[in-house]
């Protein structure tokens, strides 16, 4: 059964807490980079060290569309690839592929799953390897989950049944997603797995928690009649949005805390280090709070965005979505200079996800889900 575990941490050294209160496409390389990564973890957070608060400076000879060293803006590095057009170099792991809309990290692949597959590929490139789920009413994988037993074969995949209920497959392996511990659940939106032994789901209506080992699913009081949009969870918290606002319980599920309440309703939120959330909001905002001191008021990372979607933090800097590019900027907080492009041409970008030297993420391509990537680029 699950056990009680307490809330939220005490704030930790996240390189946030003293943060100030506020107010032409991509090059399209293919060679894969074996980048350094620290392995699949639910904050989807690097583990380097915290970055200086003061912004670096170049003087005026730099080259900001040739310079892999300050590539689009001062200080960013390519990582050994080519800086062009003030854009490094992208690495391209699968695609096209139809309709991806998440991914995970693991300690040596990165998982994603779309429409219609869920799969995995190498770090260090090779052929990806994919299996199709059943098509029994409407196949919609939604999340990829790697646990920490077995981070590059353990997998959560949720798929239509022909009934219009849910039935949730957790996987061992690809290969056996036919026939593992599947629910019944009243329909869903997002789901992630914690540690070994339990698997949260969210869906429009609550969240459950699944005992593996027992085969145990348990209602959270907390979450229930919210409509679940994303969830993530730490070691001790589970995080959701719903409706604008972000929430958080610990695992017994018995309290909600709203964690992020305005100034306007939230439209994605990523947690870095259990403490530090930062989320996009209706007013074209990104913003960033510390749990349980500034949230109420949150400070502002920058303004004016077309379409803030997903958002990802690290200890130096914020990265998120506007329509169909990504951006980055770094600390303090607002930016103090143009946010640098990572990436043009990205349709629908769904996750992002980061580790100590790249970003990676998923788009989905059009509204049909036709062209869709897994991809990366230096951080």
């Amino acid at each position: 059964m699950m056990g009680a575990v307490g809330g939220c941490n005490a704030l930790l050294d996240n390189g946030y807490a003293d943060a100030p209160a506020a107010d032409a496409s991509a090059p399209d390389a293919t060679a894969i980079d074996a980048a350094a990564h620290d392995g699949g973890s639910d904050l989807k957070a690097d583990a380097s060290a915290d970055a200086t608060t003061l912004p670096p400076s170049c003087d005026a000879s730099v080259d900001y569309t040739t310079d892999p060293l300050n590539c689009g803006g001062c200080g960013h590095n390519c990582g050994g690839k080519k800086c062009i057009g003030a854009q490094c170099e992208l690495t391209n792991y699968v695609g096209p592929i139809t309709g991806p809309t998440h991914l995970a990290l693991g300690s040596t692949s990165i998982f994603w799953s779309s429409s219609t597959t869920i799969g995995f590929v190498s770090y260090d490139g090779g052929t990806a390897q994919s299996h199709a789920l059943p098509n029994d009413g409407g196949s919609n994988p939604i999340a990829v989950a790697p646990t920490a037993g077995q981070p590059d074969t353990l997998l959560a995949a949720p798929r239509n049944a022909a009934n219009g209920s849910t039935e949730y497959d957790f996987c061992p392996t690809l290969a056996s997603c036919n026939s593992m511990d599947t629910e019944n659940l009243p329909g869903y939106v997002t789901s992630t797995v914690q540690g070994e032994v339990t698997m949260f789901v969210g869906y429009d209506g609550g969240i459950t928690g699944h005992d593996i080992a027992l085969g145990i699913t348990t209602a959270l009081p907390a979450a229930m009649g919210d409509a679940v949009e994303r969830m993530e969870v730490t070691t001790t918290s589970i995080f959701w949005n719903s409706r604008g606002l972000v929430k958080s319980t610990d695992f017994t599920g018995a309290t909600a805390t709203t964690v992020v309440n305005g100034p306007a309703p939230a439209t994605a939120f990523s947690v870095f280090k259990a403490t530090v959330i930062a989320f996009g909001t209706t007013a074209n905002e990104i913003r960033i709070c510390t749990v349980g001191s500034t949230c109420p008021t949150s400070t502002l990372v920058t303004t004016t965005q077309a379409a803030p979607g997903a958002v990802v933090l690290d200890n130096g800097a914020a990265y998120w979505t506007d329509g169909d590019t990504i951006k980055k900027c770094t600390k303090p907080f607002p930016c103090a200079a143009p946010a640098i492009i990572l990436a043009k041409a990205q349709p629908n970008v769904r996750e992002l996800a980061l580790d100590g030297t790249t970003l990676y993420w998923v788009s989905y391509g059009d509204d049909a889900g036709a062209g869709g990537w897994l991809r990366s680029v230096p951080k």
